[in-house]
């Protein structure tokens, strides 16, 4: 799966972007929640040297004056629970009024696909789990849109918007995210505003700020400065690029009509069923630029009137014409197309869409019985067969830089958030880690430090998902790669870091799908560690079994002593724990017997006389079965077994 990537043009790097109009920022829209019981910074530009004031509906107050630049950034006193509310922003005649402001908690949930994972993709009792959404209006949604850059970018570079939480908003929604939220409004009964930063496939390295890489992970310094030296080249953006190159390429655009005409000839175009991926219908293995287009009929009464368009997703980007005006252009191939079109005629109305894909499926996608035109209350259908002209070129694409660079994603997706404040942050990455896990107990603890230094939240809750089960079930004991990530997960969210924690999430796993469907389970672990460690819910129990330390207690016999709420058992109830290993000093692991010892786990196996490490659940795919009474598990661990004479 992907989306499509955003890159900042030139227009965009600057607050004199702006002009002189008053601006917020674009985190801030109607619906958001601002984070309760903080200091709320509130920033945006106006005119150089102009006094800008924000309230909140009575409640509070705060200006300041725009710099000689026109940025301006002030700070509102911290706000109680509740809403709905005003927000207004004004400078001088100008005036922005952003309705529907709730107060309550902000989290930020971000990482690779796990997290991006959506309803849209298939997720365990999606439907059922969907319909649910429409009962947590207090619960709102923001998506950052998939952008990487160079260097950092201004607030003013990402175009989104909050939503209010519904089955149509969730269906594009981090689902892990959602269910974590979905936990916390019931459990608080306050408002969650939760924000989707992620991207498939993306290492973390990509997330943290080029001056803390610097600082922590100095081996990535050579590429963070080829990075920012590229942008300072003056050969253009990547999207300057693409323009050049659609302006060589697109003939159709300069023609006479250009093709996007409202009077353009397309009855000798071809068909292709709209909406589908053309790459399974009528153009396989085509990347490129592709002309779809339809007429719809109006009736006489609607002359005039405006009118809204459904088109669904495209896949990847797309600019949208309606009687020969541009109406709209997109990015993302999850972004679902809603574009107003000022007045209708009556008879033919012409739409005409030109979409770039660069790479795998193209065209139109989604569910046929939402693509439609709405005027004046009525719905005309738009799914069916439209006209196509596909553009044939030999002149490459552009060179599409990726996200995997270290800072890529900070730059173009973090960066533009800050300084918001924020109740904490959920994550779920590490695949594109796997290998370099003592790397990664640098990386990680660096990002969490980075985010916490920028955002307004102090040193806040930050709360990880270990990786699940994948792949291979293996005979024999392994030195797994994936087990020896889960184990600096597990290090970091519980001892290297503080105000931290690890989701263990080893046992809902899939051998042959690196996204299992249940993210239910996921979501409700992290809400557990929240609840029970963020809001001081005791009666919550915040996890399985956590590992503590491994001392030998009798000649080969190795006690492992574990954190726990609950009792240690095995998950069906069996004497024997299944998934330990023990090594001597070669660490040269064979299967051990293990039993329950109070709140310890007795380990012992046949040969090793004198134990020296001891694992739990060292495979891709593990089988193991250690969990607490009510089921919740114990994840992945090494230890080295202490002798008697340090214990």
């Amino acid at each position: 799966m992907k989306r499509s990537l955003l890159l900042c043009g030139a227009v965009m790097c600057g607050a004199a972007a702006y002009g002189a109009e008053l601006k917020l920022a674009p985190v801030f829209g109607d619906h958001m929640v601002l984070q309760r019981e903080r200091q709320v910074p509130v920033w945006g530009s106006a005119d150089a040297g102009a006094e800008v004031r924000v309230q909140v509906e009575g409640l509070k107050e705060a200006k300041t004056t725009a710099d000689k630049e026109g940025n301006w950034k002030l700070t509102l006193e911290p706000l109680p629970v509740g809403g709905p509310y005003t927000l207004t922003a004004s400078s001088g005649d100008a005036k922005m009024t952003m309705t529907d402001i709730l107060s309550g908690d902000v989290w930020i949930c971000s990482g690779q696909s796990n997290m991006e994972m959506n309803f849209a993709w298939g997720v365990q009792n999606g439907d059922a789990e969907r319909a649910k959404a429409a009962n947590y209006p207090k619960i709102r949604l923001l998506n950052v849109p998939n952008t990487i850059a160079n260097v950092p970018r201004p607030s003013n570079s990402l175009n989104m918007a909050w939503q209010v939480c519904a089955p149509d908003t969730v269906n594009n929604f981090t689902a892990v995210g959602y269910f974590f939220g979905r936990d916390l409004n019931d459990a608080l009964e306050i408002p969650i505003g939760l924000i989707d930063a992620t991207w498939s496939g993306t290492i973390a390295e990509t997330w943290v700020s080029g001056e803390k890489l610097r600082a922590d992970c100095s081996e990535f310094t050579n590429t963070i400065d080829d990075m920012v030296a590229e942008g300072e080249s003056g050969a253009g953006t990547f999207e300057e690029k693409v323009d050049a190159w659609l302006k060589r390429v697109d003939a159709s655009s300069a023609a006479t009509p250009p093709v996007f005409a409202a009077d353009f000839d397309i009855n000798a175009l071809k068909e292709m069923p709209v909406p589908e991926n053309w790459e399974k219908t009528v153009l396989p293995d085509f990347d490129g630029i592709v002309w779809i287009g339809r007429d719809i009929e109006l009736p006489a009464e609607l002359a005039g009137r405006p009118a809204k368009i459904h088109l669904e997703m495209i896949d990847d980007e797309d600019v949208t014409y309606f009687n020969g005006e541009k109406i709209g252009a997109s990015a993302g191939w999850q972004t679902v197309r809603a574009y107003d079109i000022p007045k209708v005629r009556a008879g033919r109305n012409r739409i005409m869409v030109r979409v770039l894909d660069t790479g795998g499926g193209g065209g139109f996608h989604g569910e046929a019985n939402k693509m439609k035109l709405v005027c004046n209350g009525q719905e005309f259908p738009l799914a069916g067969n439209w006209k196509f002209q596909e553009v044939r070129t030999n002149e490459r694409f552009p060179s599409r830089p990726g996200p995997n660079r270290p800072t890529a994603c900070y730059n173009g997706m973090i960066a533009p958030l800050e300084p918001l404040a924020i109740k904490g942050a959920i994550w779920y990455q590490g695949c594109s880690n796997i290998g370099r896990d003592d790397q990664y107990k640098r990386i990680l603890p660096a990002l969490i430090a980075d985010w916490r230094a920028r955002f307004s939240g102090g040193e806040f809750p930050f709360y990880i998902v270990q990786l699940s089960a994948f792949q291979q079930t293996h005979n024999e004991p392994i030195n797994s790669g994936w087990a020896a990530m889960r184990w600096a997960q597990m290090q970091i969210g519980e001892w290297i870091v503080k105000n931290a924690g690890t989701a263990v999430t080893i046992d809902i796993g899939d051998h042959t799908d690196i996204h299992p469907k249940n993210k239910r389970d996921v979501g409700a672990r992290l809400a557990r560690l929240a609840l029970h460690r963020t809001y001081a819910k005791a009666n919550v129990r915040e996890a399985g079994p956590i590992p503590q330390s491994a001392h030998l207690i009798a000649d080969g016999v190795v006690k492992v002593e574990f954190k726990t709420d609950g009792a240690l058992q095995s998950k069906d109830g069996a004497k024997i724990i299944k998934g330990f290993a023990l090594a001597g000093a070669d660490k040269n692991f064979v299967w051990a017997s293990a039993t329950v010892n109070g709140k310890a786990i007795d380990v012992y196996a046949e040969g090793i006389e004198a134990p020296r490490f001891v694992r739990y659940a060292w495979d891709d795919f593990p089988a193991c079965d250690l969990t607490d009474e009510i089921g919740l598990p114990c994840g992945p661990f090494e230890y080295p077994v202490k002798p008697k004479a340090e214990w």
